[in-house]
């Protein structure tokens, strides 16, 4: 009988080896999916974060080119512009719904042009904002007057350099 009774043992016991690596085999797989789903999501939602700073990295481009163009002009001419900005052809593309506004302020802080611009996100998001202050009096680079300038060899004026104004004819 001792014989037959570790022949049960045996058996048994393999019987309990099958189902603890059967059990541990199935928690194992629950993990291993868990953690996939996990990674997959992140990946998704880490994705999704590239492709939005990307478009706030162009957002903020086109509103930097904007805002030096405009700061640029005389003060006259702002108000109608500030009325019908558009974005960049390429920018549009790749902003959906793209809409820039601007409106020029003037207070005790000084004459300033404030430009936004909003696109359709996921999600809700907050209109990216700048703005660029304009200089007080003429927003224009002065052009050079005739008389500073001097004709060349090929009848074209040149303006002096540096070192030509402390020259003496």
């Amino acid at each position: 009988m001792n014989r037959k009774n570790r022949q049960q043992s045996n058996k048994r016991s393999v019987k309990l080896r099958r189902a603890a690596i059967l059990s541990e085999a199935l928690v194992s797989a629950a993990i291993l999916a868990a953690g996939i789903g996990i990674l997959a999501k992140s990946q998704y939602n880490l994705r999704r974060l590239w492709s939005d700073t990307g478009h706030f990295q162009l957002a903020t481009d086109e509103l930097c080119n904007q805002l030096d163009r405009l700061t640029r002009l005389p003060k006259d001419q702002l108000p109608e512009l500030l009325g019908d900005l558009k974005a960049n052809d390429a920018i549009a593309a790749r902003l959906p719904n793209c809409r820039i506004q601007g409106k020029l302020i003037e207070d005790s802080l000084g004459p300033r042009i404030q430009l936004s611009i909003d696109w359709k996100r996921v999600g809700i998001g907050k209109p990216l904002e700048l703005i660029g202050w304009l200089k007080p009096g003429d927003t224009v680079a002065k052009e050079q007057s005739p008389s500073d300038t001097t004709p060349s060899e090929n009848g074209d004026t040149v303006a002096p350099s540096s070192t030509d104004a402390g020259a003496k004819p």
